[in-house]
């Protein structure tokens, strides 16, 4: 009966985790995010990351072709913000 039990109690805490890991819990824990801001990567100030400035930070760069939504060449704040989640 005690052995009944502790498979109970280890099944139970086991679905528990599993529930509370959704696919966007699990997403957000192994995408990394960008390490500098938008801000800080638009040196020129015009509203947008070019590929040159997107190389200040390794994962905007290694990610920029996938975020470039309307490949223009130029992250906008809402393609940088795809980035990481």
């Amino acid at each position: 009966m005690k052995h009944q039990f502790t498979v109970f109690v280890i099944l139970a805490g086991a679905a528990a985790l599993s529930a509370a890991m959704t696919p966007t819990t699990v997403a957000a824990q192994s995408a990394p995010r960008p390490q500098m801001t938008f801000e800080q990567l638009d040196a020129n100030k015009d509203g947008r990351i070019s590929v040159s400035e997107a190389r200040k930070d390794k994962i905007v760069a290694a990610r920029f072709a996938a975020a470039d939504a309307d490949q223009d060449g130029y992250l906008d704040r809402k393609e940088f913000a795809s980035i990481g989640r």
